[in-house]
């Protein structure tokens, strides 16, 4: 076994037309307690994937009561925690060798049923049965404060143990930096940029601040910045009148975007049953984040269930939200989604979040001392539910049809307008590609 091994000295040769391959692309960070603001260490998944259709549930495990995000279908979870303070996130990764992907869910199922440390999911993965089904990047954490992923192929494993960074913190994407053998795929350029946008980003932070938030992460799951470090936001129209499509490939947030998972572990001194995953169980840039926690009478918002039609109502909307921001899966239409005006979707739904996460972080402080009790928490779930009926409906109101706007796919063969972030026309060009750069933002409108 390849055990608490550093980082190769890695060169990636993407000298290659880009493929988005049909594995699930996920971005992750894992955070140890030494670099946050309050000493409880994190764990981000954002996941992208062609299955949206996602719930949150609780369930009973051979050893342990779990919470996590899962699909409808099947209840696979895709990240989560136990009751004994364990938890688990992963990204599939291209350049493993000797395997494929088939059991990559089934080995964090496996984890949140019977672990309760980094040291019992060593042991699982050293006496389950090999070969395994299994290219994946494994982010874990435990009540005890440890935190590190696993990189896990068919028949090894390599540990990366986050505190034993300078920083704190490790960042992956959909590549590995465990050996290569020669029959391991090249990551493609879209897993490269990823981890180069999450590594600027999360390096920025922590040279300036000298930690990072629950909050940090909330934001690169959202944050309109691409690997050339060209803003979105620099660009932005006045309203979401202003037609502006921009290509929306190189970017932390994308079209398959669909959910993220943001787990706070605890202190020394805490109970493990204090975890919480802070969850945007539809496209992040769509769907507010609630935060999740598990108490004795398993209680959860309805909104964020399976419902009687095979949906949970929250994922759903978000996916409806969200499609009113693109043009296609590679355009979106910027002033829809982020505008000057702070009536774009991803705007709109950072408003409704700000009272569901002040009224949540009052709870939880509480809820960690014993001053909050798990009725506290059934009643916070029972008005989030209330909440965001009531603010769901008025979302996008300037979206209703009343503009006589139709977002289409633009003509390849017509003529395409530049505008400023003003909403002026800058220049008209004939174009001999998909798509014209301003700056290295595709900007185009017809």
């Amino acid at each position: 076994m390849v055990k608490n091994m550093k980082p190769f000295a890695f060169i990636f040769l993407f000298l290659f037309v880009s493929v988005q391959l049909a594995v699930d692309a996920c971005t992750i960070v894992a955070v140890s307690g030494k670099a946050t603001i309050d000493g409880r260490p994190l764990l981000l998944k954002n996941r992208d994937s062609d299955t949206w259709d996602l719930q949150i549930k609780i369930g009973q495990g051979s050893k342990y009561i779990y919470l996590c995000q899962c699909k409808v279908t099947d209840g696979s979870a895709y990240s989560g925690y136990n009751e004994a303070g364990f938890s688990i996130i992963n990204s599939n990764s291209t350049n493993m060798p000797n395997s494929d992907y088939n059991k990559n869910a089934y080995i964090m199922q496996l984890a949140l049923e019977r672990c309760a440390t980094i040291d019992e999911f060593e042991y699982l993965l050293d006496s389950i049965q090999k070969p395994l089904s299994v290219r994946s990047n494994y982010g874990v954490m435990d009540a005890k404060g440890n935190v590190a992923i696993f990189e896990v192929n068919a028949y090894n494993y390599t540990k990366f143990d986050a505190a034993e960074t300078e920083e704190g913190y490790l960042i992956r994407s959909n590549f590995s930096f465990s050996p290569i053998s020669s029959d391991a795929d090249v990551p493609n350029q879209n897993s490269y940029n990823r981890y180069k946008i999450a590594s600027s980003y999360i390096e920025k932070l922590y040279r300036v601040n000298g930690f990072i938030t629950k909050e940090d992460l909330f934001h690169l799951t959202r944050f309109l910045v691409n690997s050339m470090e060209d803003s979105l936001y620099d660009i932005a129209a006045y309203d979401e009148n202003v037609y502006t499509p921009v290509k929306f490939t190189d970017y932390i947030p994308r079209y398959e975007s669909t959910s993220m998972m943001v787990i706070q572990g605890v202190l020394p001194d805490e109970s493990p049953k204090t975890t919480v995953a802070w969850t945007a169980i539809g496209p992040p840039v769509a769907t507010v984040v609630i935060p999740y926690m598990m108490t004795s009478h398993q209680s959860l918002p309805q909104k964020s269930k399976m419902n009687e039609e095979g949906h949970a109502w929250l994922c759903s909307q978000g996916h409806l939200l969200k499609e009113r921001c693109f043009v296609n899966s590679k355009t979106l239409d910027l002033a829809k989604l982020y505008n000057l005006k702070g009536t774009g979707i991803m705007q709109q739904i950072m408003k409704i979040e700000e009272a569901i996460l002040d009224r949540g972080n009052e709870l939880i402080e509480m809820w960690r001392t014993g001053e909050a009790s798990d009725n506290d928490v059934e009643l916070y779930y029972a008005w989030v539910d209330d909440y965001l009926e009531e603010q769901y409906a008025q979302i996008g109101n300037c979206f209703n049809g009343n503009t006589g706007f139709e977002a289409k796919p633009y003509d390849y063969d017509g003529e395409m307008k530049f505008y400023d972030m003003l909403g002026r026309p800058v220049i008209v060009v004939k174009p001999d590609a998909l798509f014209k750069k301003c700056g290295n933002i595709g900007i185009i409108l017809n």
